[in-house]
């Protein structure tokens, strides 16, 4: 298994001009085109904000981690949302590729 994670945080005023959205999708189409089928992400609630980012390209949630998280001297839920890269019916997985 070859788990990757990457993480971006988005400033208010470059969050409201799409930034996150075309970060995403670039992001999302060069996963699909190393052959990854499925992309996760773990947002820190309550963050409306995330998850309407995550959920405008195309994560649904898919499950809720109760107080794992600590942060600002309280502990959070954790979420976390899916996205299939790929259709369901997309033939038996390769190896992914290098990258390179």
């Amino acid at each position: 298994m070859d788990g990757r994670s990457t993480r971006a945080s988005i400033c208010g005023k470059t969050a409201a001009v799409g930034v996150g959205k075309a970060l995403y999708r670039s992001l999302l189409e060069r996963l699909s085109a190393l052959g990854y089928w499925r992309a996760f992400a773990g947002i820190a609630l309550p963050n409306a904000a995330s998850v309407a980012l995550h959920e405008s390209v195309g994560f649904h949630p898919i499950g809720i981690y109760r107080q794992v998280g600590f942060k600002h001297g309280r502990w959070l839920d954790v979420g976390w949302w899916q996205r299939d890269l790929r259709g369901e019916d997309s033939g038996e997985p390769q190896p992914l590729g290098t990258g390179a």
